[in-house]
């Protein structure tokens, strides 16, 4: 049974502009990532093959992103030219895959004011909703690659 969420894995068309967009949010990079030295060059043999992905030798590289106050992590993967697929952009809210990520936030007017001040357009919200868990605010940016990211604010 799963405990929580680690990662979600984001494959970039700008890695520069997205590893920014999301230090921006407060992530910070990882070094617990990178390999230990001496460790096997490439330890999972077969994965390209299986996962149905270019050769991760030919691939590019991972960053690794975590949020300091827990252990979720965000893995920007950066590929090589030509090797990123490419699936409709802008993401549409109703399409199939990775659309949405969410963070729960304590306040979400000061988290957008954050936002707004580091150059980040607000792309709807702030809404208010009275749920079952307590009164819920939600608002939506997006992602240099169109990923939808919410702030979620319950007040219980």
């Amino acid at each position: 049974m799963a405990k929580r969420m680690f990662l979600n894995q984001l494959n970039t068309k700008d890695p520069k502009a997205c590893v920014e967009f999301y230090k921006k949010l407060g992530f910070v990079e990882d070094p617990g990532f990178n390999q230990k030295p001496g460790a096997p060059v490439n330890p999972v043999a077969g994965f390209s093959e299986k996962m149905g992905a270019d050769a991760l030798n030919d691939a590019g590289e991972f960053i690794m992103l975590k949020h300091p106050d827990d252990d979720y992590h965000l893995e920007v993967g950066v590929w090589k030219a030509g090797k990123l697929a490419d699936p409709a952009y802008p993401a549409r809210f109703n399409q199939a895959g990775l659309v949405r990520i969410s963070f729960l936030v304590d306040d979400i007017d000061q988290e957008l004011a954050d936002v707004t001040a580091r150059g980040i357009p607000i792309l709807y919200g702030p809404e208010t909703l009275h749920l079952q868990w307590g009164v819920t605010r939600f608002a939506f940016i997006k992602d240099p690659d169109g990923t939808f990211v919410e702030f979620l604010e319950i007040k219980r």
